[in-house]
């Protein structure tokens, strides 16, 4: 019998109901949906690394030997070691390309997941391509490909295409953001197959020691070598990808904690109304003889009700359905063999947690109602006693409208509505905002870093092996500016850490900001870092910072003289002549022109990068984002519809007696649809001033999950903010209107009855 009436009664309050189990469904759908997301890609990231034993870190010098393996197998904890040599190469018909040549003896260690073709053999002559490059370059297998590789033309038949975990996430640089497989990838080769003698470059490693213990290993076995050690954590795809698992699981939680705070809310909302209404039915039925726990568990039921039907929809659905959209996107950025949502049992707990509240809430509005004997509840609850406020005692209420003065005192009965209507708003406008300011921040990257900053059209990388003469008929033919890219360590309080150097040669196609914004110049003597960096590592401007060029032992302290912005590309920066201050000569490593592409073909450069072509990339990262920007504003719109109509609605109902009231008083349907329009006017300037820094914060949380490589600053237009306070107001009047229709339905009789 109970059960049937609780059906009567939410088909009674359909509006309210549905609007809880949307709230309630979405709030799910998106927890559980990312939860599958960020897990999915922790797990199957780690069954990848498991699966091709990605080594726990690299040590980087040069001429490595068999003995200097046999030496480092010999450790405790180290369980085996590998050779491999990495030099850059590119396609023979296209200089632009880069590709990162793998020479390797066993491919034991990282080793290559197979995507097509025959498996990797120390045997065997031939190369392993990355198999998005050779998409993109229409190459497959069997096909013979020419590679420029020092100053030498080798051919090689491609045996297999393969994906490598050291290149989940496969930049050419940091000036990299988006993966560009049309002119970066890699390729392993046998050094079987090799017929010079090569100069092994590094050293990977298995081992389960931490990197202290490797480093005193390290610098008592080669103590004559320049090397350099890296752990597996600071691979740089290794830790994008780790970060981009970090922003997924943060929205998990931040996301959905709306629309669930709004279900929970709206469902005390709703079953106080309709325990208010049915106080006499409750009495009834405790005088039939219904104990309170019965009569509890009946209104307990509601909530749960709804919310078993809308997490478990949610729960069955978001882990199908939002993983395949956000995969869609992640995969133009990462490689992995396999893309799936996985959600852990603990889910259900947070499940069982949304629908347990969700029933709290008709509990402690029904034992409000339950309090007393039966005799008592069967008779009318006394109206309650309405205080004259302050405002209402001040001069000032006389001098307001009639309009004011009566939303005003709806408002202030109905705090809890209010309270519910203002929150769903907020969350909205804060969804809006989050979304249009996170379009315009990743826009900004482009005018800022590749227009505002690198001023130059062409960066081409110089050779190793170019020669002085060489250097000085470029140094002539036309204006250059010339950099060395170098990697660093900096001493952290002890800790060794890894940053990228850069030393900046004469020149202007280089142009940097201070955090104020304002332009400043590299100085004479110290350096520059980047305000990542600075935040990072705790530094400020005089500052010492001790540092040393990778694979050396000279240390160098140098004073912070300038904190520079850069979005992309953090490290030191320092000029050529604070570099020379120091003892130094700088290298050249690459060199900056407004010169077109195609001039330089020759082998003293060893890759042409074009700017046009990163920012072709950004407008492939536009593309992605736009989808994700669409998710976030169909969310907010969903939100604020339910949470404005569902509490109109209900404010309606609430009120039903005092509008026919006012019918017969005179007040015609125009005057009171402005009345009602008002309130929501009023609920929804509040709930958006509101949601404007909210908004700011939720996307300042967001950008804190880019990772160490980049420095995002929350960057959201005047015309973001318009367009969404704007949108937002249509959105609450579009509503408005819709509920304004009930005016004309009133019944009159059954409305006024109830006053007699």
């Amino acid at each position: 019998m109970l059960f049937r009436k609780m059906l009567r009664d939410l088909k009674s309050n359909i509006v309210q109901f549905t609007s809880i189990f949307i709230m309630i469904f979405l709030g799910i759908f998106i927890f559980t949906g990312m939860h599958a997301v960020g897990n999915g890609m922790d797990q199957s990231s780690k069954v990848f690394y498991k699966e091709t034993n990605l080594a726990n870190a690299t040590i980087y010098g040069l001429d490595f030997t068999k003995e200097d393996v046999k030496q480092l197998e010999s450790k405790d904890g180290v369980e085996k070691v590998e050779r491999r040599f990495q030099t850059n190469a590119s396609l023979e018909n296209d200089t632009k390309t880069t590709i990162q040549l793998n020479i390797v003896e066993s491919n034991a260690i990282s080793s290559n997941h197979l995507v097509e073709g025959e498996a990797f053999q120390r045997s065997k002559d031939g190369i392993w391509l990355n198999s998005l490059f050779a998409k993109a370059n229409s190459i497959k297998v069997g096909d013979s490909i020419k590679l420029y590789v020092q100053g030498q033309i080798m051919t090689k038949r491609v045996k297999g295409l393969i994906i490598n975990p050291e290149y989940v996430y496969g930049v050419k640089d940091e000036n990299e953001m988006i993966p560009d497989h049309n002119n970066y990838g890699y390729a392993f080769l046998s050094s079987q197959d090799i017929k010079f003698e090569i100069p092994f470059n590094q050293l990977i490693i298995v081992t389960d020691l931490d990197k202290k213990i490797l480093e005193d290993i390290k610098l008592s076995l080669f103590k004559e070598k320049q090397s350099v050690l890296v752990m597996q954590e600071d691979y740089s795809s290794v830790r994008m990808f780790q970060n981009e698992i970090n922003q997924m699981k943060a929205m998990e939680t931040i996301f959905p904690i709306a629309f669930l705070l709004i279900a929970i809310l709206t469902t005390l909302t709703t079953m106080t109304r309709i325990t208010v209404n049915q106080r006499t039915l409750i009495g009834s039925l405790k005088a039939l003889g219904f104990s309170n726990g019965k009569i509890l568990r009946h209104y307990t039921s509601y909530g749960t009700f709804i919310g078993i039907l809308g997490g478990v929809l949610g729960m069955t659905t978001g882990p199908i359905i939002l993983p395949d959209i956000i995969f869609s996107f992640q995969k133009g950025f990462y490689t992995l063999p396999e893309w799936k949502g996985i959600i852990e049992p603990t889910v259900a707990l947070i499940v069982f947690f949304c629908i347990s509240c969700c029933g709290l809430s008709g509990f402690f509005a029904c034992r409000m109602e339950l309090q007393g004997v039966a005799a008592d509840i069967l008779r009318p609850k006394a109206p309650k006693i309405n205080k004259h406020t302050k405002l209402e005692k001040s001069r000032w209420w006389n001098l307001m409208k009639f309009d004011y003065q009566w939303n005003i005192r709806d408002l202030l009965r109905n705090k809890l509505r209010c309270a519910v209507a203002i929150i769903g708003i907020f969350g909205c406008m804060s969804l809006i905002i989050c979304a249009f300011g996170l379009r315009d921040t990743v826009h900004g990257i482009t005018d800022t870093a590749y227009k505002n900053i690198n001023t130059y059209d062409t960066k081409v990388g110089l050779s190793e092996k170019i020669t002085q003469e060489k250097f000085l008929e470029i140094e002539k033919n036309g204006y250059r500016q010339f950099i060395q890219e170098s990697a660093i360590e900096i001493d952290d309080n002890g800790e060794m850490v890894s940053l990228a150097m850069t030393v900046i040669g004469e020149g202007d196609y280089l142009k940097y900001k201070g955090i104020d914004d304002k332009s400043i110049t590299l100085p004479n003597s110290g350096v520059a870092i980047t305000n990542k960096i600075a935040k990072l590592y705790d530094l400020k401007i005089n500052d010492q910072l001790k540092w040393r060029l990778y694979g050396t032992d000279k240390w160098f302290t140098s004073k912070i003289m300038r904190i520079i912005k850069n979005p992309v590309g953090q490290g030191i920066y320092i000029s050529e002549d604070s570099y020379k201050n120091m003892n130094q000569i700088m290298v050249p490593t690459a060199m900056l022109t407004n010169e077109e592409t195609s001039k330089f073909t020759q082998e003293e450069f060893s890759f042409v990068q074009s700017k046009d072509d990163l920012i072709n990339n950004m407008d492939v990262m536009m593309e992605t984002m736009n989808a994700m920007i669409a998710l976030l504003i169909s969310a907010a719109v969903i939100l604020g519809v339910v949470v404005l109509y569902n509490l109109g609605v209900l404010s309606f109902n609430e009120r039903i007696r005092e509008l026919a009231t006012l019918k017969v008083l005179g007040f015609q349907y125009t005057k009171l649809r402005k009345i009602l329009q008002i309130q929501n006017i009023w609920i929804t300037l509040l709930g958006t001033l509101l949601g404007v820094p909210g908004g700011y914060l939720l996307l300042n949380y967001m950008l804190k999950y880019m990772g160490d490589s980049f420095d995002l600053s929350v960057n959201i237009s005047y015309f973001s903010y318009a367009f969404s306070i704007i949108g937002t107001l249509m959105l609450s009047i579009g509503v408005n209107r819709l509920l304004s229709r009930k005016l004309k339905k009133i019944d009159m009789v059954s409305a006024l009855k109830g006053v007699e």
